[in-house]
């Protein structure tokens, strides 16, 4: 077993201990089952069976192996330890337990080579399980600084943040970050007090706002160095976008993972559900032969696709407020920054209002709009999985409720450009009231000599009348299509009942059997 360096704290190379004990156990294993396979003499070397299991064992034993050299690297870089470790370990050690009660119940003649056998597995269900429970109520013991500190040459201006207690995400175990236990000790002391700003934790460095400006800037500098090489082309203006996507590029790729997960768990426990009742059914009536321990394997898997998609969906939705925070910290840190490097030449073109509106209103949008870009392609999906279980069911009458939805989106799309429209007027009326208010608060004194309040009063209620109205039509303009997209569930319902009544009452004599 290699050596760590004594840097290392003794709890996390306990653990390091621990996994590699149990990394020798499933290598000990494989070596048996190596040895079992041809302890049966001259036919056994020759026959398929050894060879396939030599192959496998000696495959197995490689990725072992490997597994070693990464936790030695984790160990003595002090790093998280990646959740695809539970995956892993969970199928091994599922697969471990019924090759050990293979192994039980099949393990009549006490050989030689039944005694290998019964010693692999066992040694197999050791280390998997032991690695198991490691990776799932273990979390990582990695130490980091108290302090996080900026880049000085590029970030100077920022403060440093005083020390703060380590966020326990960052050494939750998988269970832990899964279930958000991690986050219990700070709402059991709200409820004993009033949380104050000295009880939370310190940010994540990956969340700082400094950190992700820096991501975007780098990226944004490259785009504007590619830019300079081709002057020749036109409109090569960079793409914002891109120097975004950097600052949150792959908690999106994660946070769109789960989505499609929850998404399609969400699509096999109607399946499950049906399939629990058709056992019900089959048992009361006593038509068929019917096993009991399907019945509860159908209600112990529905059960726990119930649990995985709300896990799922739950990371998702903490995963995708995270992109958004990001973004629009990114803007709002860019904006500011850009505000104070401003010329009083190009002050003349922004005004103070436009500036606001960017770091508030505008990034605020850029939010909502990163939270809901997994709709672009969750809805097409959606759409093509129901239409497709639907058709099995029901056959081509399905095109007509399919023809009632795509029919709203011609209104849905009328409704969101008139809410656009909307939008950009409030924006004026908005950039309009700011700039007055910094106009009055720059010349108080003159406002107060010359008692000009109630004349810039009047001014500004009159704009922010005009602002609250536009307010109030999109608001209507919203509750329209949550009002469409609450009552098209309620349509394409109503058209398919119309469709089984009218199938029902025209085949009197060859009656559709719904499934």
């Amino acid at each position: 077993m290699p050596r760590v360096k004594h840097r290392v704290p003794s709890k996390l190379y306990v653990l390091y201990v621990l996994k590699q004990v149990f990394i020798v156990c499933l290598i000990a294993a494989d070596v048996a089952n190596i040895l079992s396979a041809y302890a049966g003499g001259p036919e056994a070397i020759g026959s398929k069976i050894a060879f396939l299991t030599l192959m496998n064992s000696a495959i197995s034993i490689l990725l072992l192996l490997l597994i070693s050299v990464l936790f030695y690297c984790e160990c003595i870089k002090m790093a998280r330890v990646s959740s695809l470790y539970f995956y892993f370990w969970l199928y091994l050690s599922a697969a471990s337990i019924i090759n050990l009660r293979t192994v039980m119940m099949h393990g009549t003649e006490k050989n030689f080579r039944q005694k290998i056998g019964e010693a692999a597995a066992a040694l197999s269900f050791t280390g998997a399980v032991g690695l198991l429970m490691l990776h799932s109520f273990v979390g990582s013991v990695c130490t980091e600084p108290d302090k996080w500190t900026p880049p000085k040459e590029q970030l100077s201006f920022l403060v440093v943040p005083k020390p703060k207690p380590l966020c326990p995400q960052e050494t939750a175990s998988f269970l832990s970050f899964m279930f958000y236990s991690w986050f219990t000790r700070l709402s059991i002391k709200g409820l004993r007090k009033p949380v104050q700003f000295s009880d939370l934790w310190r940010l994540r460095s990956e969340l700082r706002s400094a950190c992700i400006m820096l991501k975007v800037e780098n990226v944004w500098a490259k785009l504007l160095k590619k830019r300079t090489q081709r002057k020749s082309r036109k409109n090569s203006t960079p793409s914002l976008v891109r120097a975004l996507a950097a600052s949150a590029w792959s908690m999106f790729l994660i946070s769109g993972a789960y989505h499609l997960a929850s998404t399609l768990l969400g699509f096999l426990i109607p399946t499950f559900v049906s399939r629990l009742i058709n056992f019900v059914e089959a048992r009361n009536s006593g038509s068929a032969t019917v096993y009991i321990w399907h019945g509860y394997l159908y209600a112990g898997v529905l059960t726990l696709l119930v649990i995985l998609r709300t896990l799922f969906h739950q990371q998702h939705v903490h995963l995708n407020f995270s992109v958004g925070m990001n973004v629009r910290s990114a803007v709002v840190g860019l904006v500011y920054r850009k505000a104070l490097r401003l010329s009083s030449r190009a002050r003349q073109s922004y005004t103070i209002g436009e500036i606001v509106n960017l770091m508030s209103v505008d990034a605020m949008m850029l939010e909502n709009t990163s939270v809901q870009l997994h709709a672009l392609w969750e809805t097409p999906l959606t759409t093509v999985i129901c239409f497709v279980l639907a058709y099995n069911q029901l056959g081509w009458p399905v095109a007509i409720s399919l023809a009632v939805a795509v029919s709203l989106i011609p209104l849905n799309t009328f409704i969101a450009n008139k809410t656009k429209a909307l939008q950009v007027k409030l924006m004026r009326f908005r950039d309009k009231r700011i700039k007055l208010l910094d106009q009055m608060f720059g010349g108080i004194k003159l406002v107060k000599m010359f008692a000009w309040e109630e004349a810039f009063k009047t001014r500004i209620t009159k704009l922010r009348n005009q602002e609250v109205n536009y307010v109030r039509s999109i608001v209507y303009m919203n509750a329209l299509i949550a009002v469409t997209m609450f009552c098209a569930p309620l349509f394409v319902s109503f058209v398919k009942l119309e469709e089984i009544d009218f199938m029902i009452h025209d085949n009197n004599d060859d009656i559709y059997i719904l499934k």
